[in-house]
């Protein structure tokens, strides 16, 4: 298989993403870090929420674009076989679809359509790999770690409107995404991340063998 593979591992706050990602490095596999640490790096904050009417949304949107355009410069500086972003391009049209239910702007077609017109200016990935879990779940580990994560991250009418967008990137892009229990314990979920990964693995490979196909 010439072509890089590129997954992303996805999911609400606490969900695992970040104990998956660190099972990858371990294994050799490359990663591009989330978003949040190229603001630190970068000495930025992240933009108000809530905002307050529609062009601030689109500003804000805009903003994370960059940070994305960042993490796109340094993942194209060097490719690897196979690459596990930590969050992705799909994190933050989700965002804009669990912000809708709580501030009443929507822009959320509006960002997967800048996303979806500039596909060359993002790291966009094969495959998606959502961790799902319950956020009652997802609440108790951010209290146990003392995280300070912003309350509306946990809210219920957010996480719905993200799990929505997901929904929704499935029927745009059929098979992209493959949903993985959080509720398991730690080791189990990065085994059935790797048994889920080798099988499409395969299957893009195999694609890629086929006559005519771009890949």
């Amino acid at each position: 298989m010439s072509k890089e593979l590129v997954y992303a591992i996805e999911g609400p706050v606490c969900a695992g993403k970040s104990t998956l990602i660190k099972g990858c490095q371990r294994d050799g596999i490359k990663t591009v870090p989330e978003y949040r640490e190229y603001v630190i790096a970068a000495s930025r904050s992240f933009p108000n929420f809530p905002p307050k009417n529609e062009k601030e949304a689109k500003k804000n949107f805009h903003f994370l674009l960059g940070i994305e355009a960042l993490r796109q410069q340094e993942h194209e500086a060097s490719k690897s076989p196979i690459t596990a972003l930590d969050r992705s391009i799909f994190t933050l049209i989700s965002f804009e679809a669990g912000a809708a239910r709580l501030t009443g702007i929507n822009i959320f077609d509006w960002a997967l359509d800048e996303v979806t017109k500039n596909r060359a200016g993002v790291i966009f990935p094969d495959h998606v790999f959502y961790i799902d879990i319950p956020m009652d779940i997802a609440c108790g580990r951010a209290k146990l770690a003392g995280m300070g994560t912003s309350a509306f991250l946990f809210s219920r009418d957010f996480n719905m409107g993200m799990r929505e967008a997901f929904n929704k990137f499935e029927m745009m892009w059929p098979g992209l995404i493959t949903y993985l229990d959080g509720l398991k314990n730690q080791e189990a979920v990065y085994r059935d991340f790797n048994a889920e990964a080798l099988i499409v693995y395969s299957a893009l490979a195999s694609l890629s063998r086929a006559p005519g196909n771009p890949m």
